[in-house]
């Protein structure tokens, strides 16, 4: 509903549907009232027909109300809610096209029972409010969900990405250089790179890359990693190629309107890790680790050194080709960031089929010391003090979820960050262990892998005895305490 024409077509519909009901007409009461065809009083309450303003006019007396009141973009106070949510950049910016949601079955939901979705709309609407969510976590939140509806595999950037590497890039399984990247940004795109600019401006330190469309060129900060500086230069071949206009400009900075700028950029890295990770040789490589009697920190090493890309690209990259070849759909991926007093952030996640444990917590709890993810940064940043600065962390980790029957495989990559001094970020992907799993990976599960039992945080974790909790299990107490009252009051309401 971002079309504001489209919004007053469907707040029309609704009051006169609203005051149709109120006055306990028929269609056909009405349409003898106002002289106008049921069909076409029909086209208005479904918000498919807006009327000129004579036609409002003698609609508004027909329903013993007034024009200003139909023509309002509020309503009556049962109305009111609906109507609010309708004017909310909730449906001005989210995108339920993405997901078969047209405007219409909105309205048919609406309009059916107005009283029976009043409260639940109220109640979304305080949420929102009262945890200040802005356009920036909904959109995060809208991406998540498509990617989970596509198990975070799109068929039409891979065969973009296949394109362009066949016309203008080696097809070598290796790792694409930097120089012939560059070389196709330009001579197919008229656009330049610049490495040194944003190292000149101190107030730019911490921004990736800025594109200029006046002056065709992409700066990119100096103080990245080769393999960085080729993702965000295959990235802007994606913009360019895919001739997304709606885009960001900044690389870590969102300042879109629209989610079309979040999803775009979405699509651009997507084909940026197709393009420097073709999925048929990554098949072939993953194929080839069950011939591995072992796991071992190599097996992820020779993927980063073979394409010469980050942890992250790896693990993103992971989270395509796993649901789509090996039918590991049970998969979630996290990135975790910490700095020097080793406070941990969940900064992005991804689940597919379910929300899987983990999960990001918003409430100022502590994650569980036993995930993998948390303990690679805890070696990176234990090795950075003793003066051993490592490249990254590799683990790998079997997790049984206390009282639960999940198990995952879980591989984890930690690496500081290439701008923010202390800062350490770790990337982890996870799968169910199952018979897909353990077909594709059984050796993952053999004894080569530690198993641990871990738990979400440790406010909520009953498990007794345990090294690494940092905090007491409030949560838990907090349950004992009312099971407690409980029975208190049954005891004394039954004798």
């Amino acid at each position: 509903m971002s079309d504001k024409k489209e919004r007053l077509k469907i707040i029309l519909g609704l009051k006169v549907r609203f005051y149709r009901q109120q006055g306990q007409l028929s269609f056909a009461q009405l349409a003898k009232k106002s002289g106008m065809s049921v069909s076409y009083l029909n086209e208005i309450e479904k918000g498919k027909k807006y009327p000129q303003p004579d036609k409002i006019q003698t609609l508004a007396e027909a329903l013993d109300t007034s024009y200003d009141q139909l023509v309002s973009q509020h309503g009556p106070k049962k109305l009111e809610p609906i109507l609010n949510l309708i004017n909310s950049d909730i449906f001005q910016f989210y995108p339920l096209e993405l997901f078969g949601i047209s405007n219409e079955k909105i309205y048919e939901v609406f309009a059916a029972a107005p009283d029976k979705t009043n409260a639940f709309v109220n109640t979304f609407l305080n949420i929102a409010r009262h945890y200040q969510v802005d356009p920036e976590k909904l959109f995060s939140a809208a991406l998540r969900s498509y990617q989970y509806l596509h198990d975070n595999y799109f068929q039409d950037l891979e065969t973009s990405a296949d394109e362009i590497r066949a016309k203008h890039l080696s097809t070598d399984a290796g790792g694409t250089q930097l120089q012939d990247l560059k070389s196709v940004l330009h001579k197919q795109y008229g656009i330049s790179v610049n490495v040194q600019e944003i190292g000149k401006r101190p107030e730019l330190k911490n921004i990736r890359s800025i594109y200029s469309e006046e002056k065709n060129t992409l700066f990119i900060n100096g103080a990245l990693s080769p393999a960085q500086k080729r993702f965000l230069i295959a990235k802007e071949i994606g913009f360019q190629s895919m001739k997304l206009k709606e885009r960001p400009y900044v690389s870590n900075i969102f300042d879109g309107p629209k989610f079309s700028y979040f999803l775009n950029n979405f699509r651009s890295s997507y084909f940026a890790n197709s393009l420097l990770i073709p999925q048929d040789a990554l098949v072939e490589d993953l194929k080839s680790w069950s011939t591995n009697p072992d796991w071992s920190n190599e097996l992820i090493e020779t993927l980063l050194k073979k394409y010469q890309i980050t942890p992250e690209m790896l693990m993103h990259r992971f989270s395509n080709i796993l649901p789509q070849y090996f039918n590991m759909n049970e998969l979630f991926f996290l990135r975790h960031q910490s700095n020097d007093q080793l406070k941990y952030h969940m900064t992005k996640e991804l689940h597919l089929s379910h929300l899987q444990q983990p999960y990001s917590n918003e409430l100022n709890e502590h994650y569980c010391r036993r995930w993998v993810s948390v303990n690679t940064i805890k070696k990176l940043h234990t090795s950075s003090k003793i003066g051993r600065n490592k490249k990254y962390v590799i683990d790998a980790q079997v997790s049984d979820y206390y009282q639960t029957q999940d198990s995952y495989l879980v591989i984890s990559i930690a690496y500081p960050d290439a701008i923010e001094n202390n800062i350490y970020k770790s990337v982890t992907i996870g799968v169910l262990e199952n018979d897909d799993s353990r077909k594709a990976f059984g050796f993952l599960f053999h004894r080569s892998v530690k198993r641990r039992t871990v738990h979400t945080t440790c406010e909520r974790c009953a498990l007794a005895d345990c090294e690494e909790r940092i905090a007491p299990p409030k949560y838990i107490q907090i349950e004992h305490e009312r099971e407690e009252l409980q029975r208190v009051i049954k005891e004394l309401v039954e004798k």
